[in-house]
């Protein structure tokens, strides 16, 4: 049969952005370490990107406590740890992207680990950062023309 399509031998899948294993790290002992988790540097930027005030309530906790804010930051760093490495949810930085190839014979993905980040900033948020810098003249006031 003759087509005018001939298919690509290389796919392109959407990928947790941490692997199973780092989620089996925390959750395979007795008793959590949430402050490795807290410390880590592609779960910071994530939160921080997604949810500041998490990210400065992670900043100033002390995880040996056990009040009701130091239970919510643990479930919240929690579900994030489990997003991050078992879903590969379309959002920011909570997800990434790899490329396989098509072969004829049964495989498995391996996920490498070198990343990549790529960042395009929304035209919207952008105006309204360029518009509020305008409308204050301190942050502009020192600087010259080149």
């Amino acid at each position: 049969m003759n087509t005018i399509y001939e298919p690509s031998s290389i796919c392109m899948i959407r990928t947790p952005l941490l692997s199973v294993e780092f989620f089996n790290l925390f959750l395979n002992t007795e008793q959590i370490k949430y402050s490795d988790l807290q410390l880590n540097a592609q779960m910071k930027e994530s939160i921080l990107t997604t949810t500041f005030n998490l990210y400065r309530t992670l900043q100033e906790i002390n995880f040996d406590g056990d009040n009701k804010k130091v239970r919510d930051a643990k479930e919240s760093l929690l579900k994030y740890l489990i997003r991050m490495s078992t879903r590969p949810t379309p959002f920011g930085l909570l997800s990434g992207i790899n490329l396989g190839h098509f072969v004829n014979e049964p495989t498995r993905l391996k996920v490498g680990n070198s990343i990549q980040k790529y960042v395009k900033v929304d035209g919207e948020w952008l105006y309204k950062l360029i518009s509020y810098i305008e409308s204050n003249d301190e942050y502009y006031q020192n600087l010259e023309v080149i």
